[in-house]
């Protein structure tokens, strides 16, 4: 219907410009309803206006006694003031109050009221369509017309040439453009980006690549227009097809580089190929459909066409995209849930992972996609104004920020991961400030920008939304909301710094060593240094939280007296806690165990992992984890006290000579400190308390050898190993349990022949 009128109706709005039929003109154009075309053609019915006469003065009849009572109210002060005063309080009176109406009534009442005003402005937009569709039969007069006029072709010649001239030029200069661009558009068939930042990057290039012949065909054309000096009607006409045509190639073109399936290493969305160029092609065909479609038609208006009908097939049109749309989702339902899925099973959702169920989106997403499709042609059928175009503005602006904010949360991870702290560790020369400082401000800057990132793409979703967020903002109200939030956010902000900073401090000083590796600070020393640091943490934070508290208007003094209570509460009620407190600080200050010692401590044996105000945390040797509360503490020992002894309980046979064995013992003592691995480990010499006991089967002979802390049993093991070593080369006996048996014959015994002995019993 649209290339119908397009090709008969636009003659007609010239017929009256030049000479010719004009008996045939007059038939035609009650039914077509057209104007001349050269002259500037209103996008909406002209609607008639009626002359406005001149309102005559109004006829008063006031006799000279009244003007002159009025003249003397005006002129005396008193009475003027009383005059004035009466008015003021007939102003004063309060009108009657007008009906309450709902919240929800007012809407709904809106929304049955235009829905009733834009279906009857549809059935008169049917009405009219139909009558015009009626006298079609008007156009074979006007096509007689056309044809038997020198005038009329002489027209049409010059306007198609033109026309030609325009499309024809462009269109040849884009293609030479496409052609020089061939090369470039080639690298990014290769081109494998490193990193999800490259890849947008490389998208982006790619699609601005490719859109530099739609440029050039557009700016070509408007050169060309000018150049030809065309007039209105030629010029609407190919402004019409030239947006038409430039419309629909550069959505394509976006398409194509957005949904990339030739090239695996450029894919946003990874998918079957198959698949994916299935929905390249039905997306390029709705848009073709719907965009050459719309342009055609608003040619066909640039022609002449009637309104009525220009309106009636613009709503054809769109409900047949519609159609279109829905079938291609229904299409590809399944395909799209299973992309849904991945997203929710690899974990590659990012910020937006957290919040959406991707199982759920992907059961129910072609009922968004289908809602969303009927929203927007809905307002645009109902008329609702800025609708359609309003949202598909406000969507596509959204998508549009969100993907910019996703890339500046993609360069601030990217910025973080290779920061001044890695160089620092390769260099080993920086200093251990400038790595704390640095390790300290990384982490806030990052949430800083983060979090002002975060804010100001929710502003302008809402402001794109039509939210007015800078005037909400510029309220007097929000000026304090806002100033208090700034000082809140400043007062956290330093805080966490004061915090991170004390906490890196911190931990640089518990975990230094020295050049050999071992640990600079006491096993006190550390432990004082990790509990300091929760002391700092809870300090500062309640410190800062009382502070956003008493900026954004909450009154202080409760909070703290009610706090008094509790804690007061907490101490009749939780007394066994207090005392747990109160004994770990007198542990801790007494140093009687620290982190890193091997101690007993309520009946369990382990290192110590951690100390805190309240409990202590053993590790056994069998890796059982124990915490024990202070308050079940009544004993504690400390294997690793300043120094430690590995005590020896060597037993040997009755028959050695015990000076000798002393003598080999004090060898290997003597041996292992002369040893480089064992020097620096034994503090003294082996100390032999001499024969300590008589056992069954042994003779007990007890020493001892002093060593630094947590190294006894290193020295002991050792020592032990080389001891079994030499009694073994000596032949030194080690008594060990041994068991006798005795055989007894259940037979009674018989006289022995003379000359044979007894049996004899054996022995094991």
């Amino acid at each position: 219907m649209a290339v119908l009128w397009l090709a008969l109706a636009a003659p007609l709005a010239v017929a009256e410009t030049v000479g010719g039929n004009d008996a045939a003109v007059d038939r035609v154009r009650p039914a077509l309803s057209v104007t001349d075309p050269d002259r500037p053609r209103p996008a909406v019915p002209l609607v008639a206006i009626e002359p406005v006469e001149e309102a005559a003065p109004p006829d008063l009849d006031l006799d000279p006694a009244t003007l002159d009572n009025v003249i003397a109210i005006l002129e005396d002060d008193a009475r003027r003031q009383e005059v004035l005063d009466t008015l003021r309080a007939l102003q004063a009176v309060e009108e009657p109050p007008a009906p309450e109406v709902s919240l929800f009534a007012r809407p709904m009442e809106w929304l049955r009221q235009n829905l009733d005003q834009r279906t009857d402005a549809l059935l008169d937009l049917v009405d009219s369509a139909v009558a015009s569709l009626e006298n079609i039969q008007l156009f074979g007069d006007w096509l007689t017309l056309q044809i038997t006029s020198p005038l009329r072709r002489a027209f049409w010649a010059n306007t198609f040439r033109d026309l030609g001239l325009v499309l024809g030029i462009s269109i040849a200069v884009s293609i030479v453009a496409a052609r020089l661009l061939r090369r470039p558009r080639a690298v990014f068939k290769r081109y494998a980006p490193p990193t999800p930042f490259h890849l947008a990057a490389g998208i982006a290039l790619h699609g601005l690549v490719r859109l530099v012949p739609v440029a050039l065909f557009v700016g070509v054309a408007l050169l060309v227009g000018a150049i030809l000096q065309l007039g209105p009607f030629t010029t609407a006409v190919a402004a019409a097809l030239v947006q038409g045509l430039a419309f629909v190639t550069a959505v394509t073109v976006l398409i194509r580089v957005v949904l990339n399936f030739q090239n695996p290493n450029m894919q946003l969305f990874a998918a079957d190929p198959k698949i994916g160029q299935a929905v390249q092609r039905n997306l390029i065909r709705l848009v073709a459909i719907g965009g050459y479609g719309y342009f055609g038609l608003e040619a066909a208006r640039a022609l002449g066409l009637p309104w009525a009908l220009h309106g009636f097939s613009l709503h054809i049109l769109f409900l047949l995209t519609f159609f279109l749309y829905v079938r291609m989702v229904l299409r590809f339902r399944e395909e799209g849930a299973h992309g849904f899925e991945a997203l929710a099973s690899a974990g590659t959702a990012g910020l937006l992972g957290r919040f959406l169920p991707w199982d759920r989106v992907a059961r129910i997403w072609h009922f968004g996609a289908i809602l969303f499709g009927l929203v927007i042609y809905g307002a645009w059928a109902l008329q609702v104004p800025g609708g359609p175009l309003f949202l598909l503005r406000a969507m596509l602006l959204m998508v549009a920020i969100l993907a910019a904010s996703r890339l500046i949360h993609v360069w601030l991870s990217e910025s973080n991961g290779g920061g001044a702290t890695g160089k620092a560790g390769d260099d080993g020369e920086e200093s251990d400030l400038t790595e704390v400082l640095t390790s300290a401000a990384q982490s806030p800057l990052t949430f800083f920008w983060r979090l002002l990132t975060t804010l100001v793409t929710l502003a302008l979703i809402l402001q794109v939304w039509g939210i007015d967020v800078v005037g909400l903002l510029a309220s007097e109200t929000a000026r304090s909301l806002r100033n208090a939030l700034a000082t809140s956010a400043i007062t956290l902000g330093l805080a966490y710094l004061v915090w991170k900073l004390a906490s890196v401090l911190i931990r640089s000083l518990v975990e230094e060593k020295d050049d050999l590796g071992r640990l600079v600070r006491s096993n006190r020393s550390r432990t004082l240094l990790t509990i300091s640091r929760n002391l700092i943490f809870v300090l500062v934070w309640i410190t800062a939280g009382l502070m956003v508290l008493s900026e954004l208007g909450v009154n202080l003094a409760p909070l703290l007296a009610g706090a008094g209570v509790i804690g007061l509460a907490i101490g009749f009620g939780s007394q066994q806690l207090v005392r747990d407190i109160i004994t770990g600080l007198f542990i801790l200050i007494e140093d009687t165990v620290s982190v890193g010692d091997v101690a007993e401590l309520g009946g369990k044996a382990g290192v110590v992992e951690a100390v805190s105000l309240r409990t202590v945390r053993l590790r056994s040797y069998d890796g059982q984890v124990h915490t024990i509360p202070y308050s079940s503490i009544d004993t504690i020992s400390n294997f690793t006290k300043e120094y430690s002894y590995y005590v020896f309980d060597v037993g040997v046979a009755y028959k050695e000579n015990t000076d000798r064995v002393i003598e080999v013992m004090r060898e290997i003592g003597a041996e292992m400190q002369r040893e480089r691995a064992y020097r620096r480990l034994i503090l003294e010499p082996l100390d032999v308390a001499g024969v300590d006991r008589f056992a069954d089967s042994a003779v007990v002979i007890r020493a001892r050898i002093k060593t630094r802390p947590l190294q006894q049993w290193t020295v002991g093991r050792e020592f032990n190993r080389r001891l079994k070593q030499r009694f073994d080369a000596l032949g030194i006996e080690i008594p060990f349990p041994q068991r006798t048996l005795h055989m007894i014959d259940p037979r009674p015994q018989q006289p022995a022949a003379a000359g044979q002995a007894a049996p004899a019993s054996a022995a094991e």
